[in-house]
């Protein structure tokens, strides 16, 4: 039985002056425009930007060379659905899938919906992003590609597998600064007036602070490490961290530096950061080379771990991967599974 009324209308170019009585017409037609339709028969009887009796509102999606569509609700995206449920191949049950996309298209504002941005930023752009990810590192894994790409293959891959990081821990509705400071949603307000600022801050202090608070709820930085502290399984967190060997020593007398592992786990997430970003900002390709034990000044725990040496100015940071990218790939569909769930779990949309 079709629903009344229905949740998309296409309205013909040559019946719009008629069904408004002259008010409209397609060229003063856009995008994002709000629209009241009234029905006889189960069919367009009038239309106006006004609001009209018996009349129920609409939000124009968009307005093509001869139809203009409208929409009382965002529609359902039946083709993310699908790249979902062969994606995760039965990782995720499929009502949770189901579930997931239907809180964030009730969550999401129809005026919005027609903008690039808007639909990029939203949580099914983020699930969208990373399945394209992940399958992208997958086809650069075949020989040829390999060949071709030698030796920004192996970074290429932890690039779009690390960035996924951060997407999945990031905020499920994130904003950028500007908008951040002059948002009027009530979440946002309580968030700028939780930052620290004293009353006797000068103006470049007050902007500095509120930087600061910002980058601490939707940084980079911040969604990277939620997204390995809070998103993965204990045992896939644990997993990632241990692919990571750090042998870090002082420069002259290369004495060994020991520490618990709480601390060693904060040095191997700043590494996964350093990689990340040292691919993204500074296009520098971290290939790993298996080094022979006495190239390295003590010996591997495990000599098929690949090796990259780092210098400060006092230690020498001697970090081996093992299992990459094949562990990143992991982490990423396990963290996508916490976030389909987190979004079908979710109570009420984030605001």
């Amino acid at each position: 039985m079709p629903t009344f009324p229905p949740p998309l209308v296409s309205i013909p170019h040559d019946t719009l002056r008629e069904l408004s009585g002259g008010e409209i017409q397609a060229s003063n037609v856009f995008a994002g425009q709000t629209l009241f339709v009234s029905f006889t028969d189960g069919n367009p009887a009038q239309l106006s930007q006004l609001q009209i009796e018996n009349a129920f509102q609409y939000t124009v999606l968009n307005n093509m060379p001869f139809v203009i569509t409208l929409a009382s609700e965002l529609p359902i995206d039946h083709g993310l659905i699908e790249l979902i449920k062969q994606f995760l191949d039965g990782g995720i049950s499929h009502a949770t899938i189901h579930k997931a996309v239907q809180k964030v298209v009730g969550s999401t504002p129809l005026k919005d919906v027609h903008t690039t941005d808007a639909i990029a930023r939203s949580p099914l752009g983020t699930i969208r992003n990373v399945i394209y990810r992940v399958r992208l590192s997958q086809k650069l894994a075949n020989p040829t590609a390999y060949a071709s790409l030698f030796p920004h293959q192996s970074g290429l891959q932890e690039y779009l597998l690390l960035t996924c990081f951060d997407q999945l821990g990031q905020s499920t509705y994130w904003v950028s600064f500007i908008d951040w400071l002059s948002s009027t949603s009530d979440r946002i307000i309580q968030e700028r007036s939780s930052a620290c600022i004293s009353p006797t801050a000068s103006g470049e202090e007050i902007a500095k602070a509120f930087l600061v608070h910002y980058n601490k709820l939707y940084g980079t930085r911040t969604a990277f490490k939620q997204f390995i502290r809070k998103m993965l399984p204990n045992e896939i967190r644990r997993r990632l961290l241990d692919s990571i060997q750090l042998i870090t020593t002082t420069l002259d007398d290369f004495k060994i530096i020991t520490r618990n592992e709480d601390k060693e786990d904060k040095y191997k997430e700043d590494f996964l950061y350093k990689m990340r970003n040292d691919f993204t900002h500074s296009g520098i390709s971290h290939t790993f080379l298996t080094h022979h034990p006495q190239e390295l000044p003590i010996p591997l725990v495990d000599t098929t771990v690949h090796m990259r040496t780092y210098i400060t100015r006092r230690h020498r940071e001697s970090f081996g991967v093992k299992d990459w990218p094949h562990i990143l790939e992991i982490s990423v569909i396990h963290g996508l599974i916490r976030f389909i769930t987190t979004l079908a779990d979710a109570e009420s949309p984030a605001n």
